[in-house]
């Protein structure tokens, strides 16, 4: 019947939410991730928050977007929300849930003191490295200046060619790796031999 026509015609119009799960929060780092949603009749729908609560510093957006830099958290833990996205059709809806865990510091795997004696005027390519148990990208950052003619690149690659000297010298500087919340500072060296050129 034409009745039942239209009853499924609305039906078929109705948004469709595709996002079924959500990426883990870390305490204390921002946070970003679009729901995803579509909508068969071509027209605009919004998202909102019908129950529960995003964690603590976490909004989200009539467009889908939950963003903000989570708040610091005791211990790990999970949250349960429902959303909802309207169109001008009606609306659907989907229960998700978003485990935070708690921020835990970088961990130095370089140990501290002299990484490397060299010659004077030659090029070295060594690497600093540390490990974050939550799984978030590390920045290397120098606190102090490395030794002249070398540099650190934020993934922790100090290159470049040591300076020509007439006695032994030895470059002391620290670094400081950061998950974004924890800058975790480390002193190391390195150590040039005496140019043996007459």
């Amino acid at each position: 019947s034409s009745r039942r026509f239209e009853i499924m015609t609305l039906f078929n119009k109705m948004p469709v939410i595709d996002t079924v799960s959500l990426p883990k929060g870390v305490e204390r780092a921002p946070y970003e991730f679009f729901l995803v949603a579509r909508n068969p009749g071509n027209a605009g729908f919004t998202f909102s928050l019908v129950s529960g609560a995003l964690p603590s510093g976490l909004v989200l957006s009539t467009a889908g977007r939950i963003s903000g830099t989570l708040a610091e958290a005791a211990q790990d833990a999970t949250y349960s929300f429902t959303v909802r996205v309207t169109n001008e059709i009606g609306s659907v809806e989907r229960a998700l849930t978003l485990f935070v865990e708690k921020n835990v510091e970088p961990v130095w795997q370089t140990p501290a003191g002299n990484l490397l004696t060299t010659l004077a005027n030659n090029p070295i390519s060594l690497s600093l490295a540390a490990s974050d148990a939550n799984g978030t990208p590390l920045v290397y950052t120098a606190k102090t200046p490395l030794p002249a003619g070398l540099t650190l690149s934020p993934a922790g690659l100090i290159t470049g060619q040591t300076a020509v000297t007439q006695t032994e010298s030895v470059g002391l500087f620290s670094v400081a790796v950061s998950d974004g919340v924890f800058n975790i500072e480390r002193t190391f060296s390195i150590t040039t031999l005496a140019d043996s050129d007459p």
